[in-house]
């Protein structure tokens, strides 16, 4: 079993945490060694049973040990993978709930997460660090680049091109052909009917820009 530790401490870690047990459960793959927060977020030294070892400086001089950034969010997600690039290379596993179903020619970047009751067909395509999480669906042909997030239930249908840092939240549903430019973020509920533009907050059926967002400083 490899060592390995969780980079974050909220509910999406305590999720992460879940997916590492029942990938052991099924084949004893992670010796979970704790939690890293840093930290400004820290709220407790033991979270479900494990230590928090400490803030992302526990892994200087670690260079090579296996991290999931385990953090909902696009934006955090992005700033947690950057405090770690000062520090060393890192071994970020791709992570998939054994109870994920995924089709043929999948490819996942490293650092992916893909929760419980997912469905991925055919021909798919993710960058680094992206969370697929509980009962999406994606279909055919789609591609997501770096630190795209896919929420709870959302429906992704085929051909669907998610940019960088796009947030396509809990319960949205993408119609074929569709393209989210970079860092914009569909809002939970909502359905994708045409184009959205980068850094651009979508609500509504059908979805319709409201706000613009800002791009995170180093993109």
């Amino acid at each position: 079993m490899r060592d390995i530790v969780i980079y974050g401490g909220g509910g999406f870690a305590r999720e992460v945490l879940q997916v590492l047990l029942d990938i052991n459960a099924q084949q004893p793959t992670w010796k979970i060694l704790g939690f890293l927060v840093d930290e400004d977020y820290r709220e407790e030294n033991v979270i479900q049973g494990l230590p928090v070892l400490g803030g992302a400086e526990w892994l200087a001089g670690k260079a090579g040990h296996a991290v999931v950034v385990a953090n909902g969010e696009s934006r955090h997600r992005l700033a947690m993978v950057e405090r770690l690039e000062g520090m060393g290379e890192f071994d970020f596993p791709v992570l998939i709930h054994p109870r994920a179903w995924l089709g043929r020619n999948i490819k996942l970047g490293p650092g992916c997460i893909v929760c419980a009751g997912v469905a991925m067909t055919t021909d798919i395509y993710a960058g680094m660090h992206v969370n697929i999480n509980i009962n999406a669906t994606v279909g055919h042909d789609c591609r997501f680049e770096d630190f795209a997030t896919v929420s709870h239930g959302v429906n992704v249908s085929g051909n669907v091109r998610v940019g960088e840092g796009v947030e396509l939240l809990a319960g949205s549903v993408v119609i074929p052909h569709v393209e989210f430019g970079s860092w914009s973020k569909l809002a939970a509920g909502a359905v994708a009917l045409s184009d959205i533009p980068p850094e651009s907050l979508a609500v509504g059926a059908p979805a319709r820009v409201v706000k613009q967002l800002e791009r995170p400083a180093s993109r």
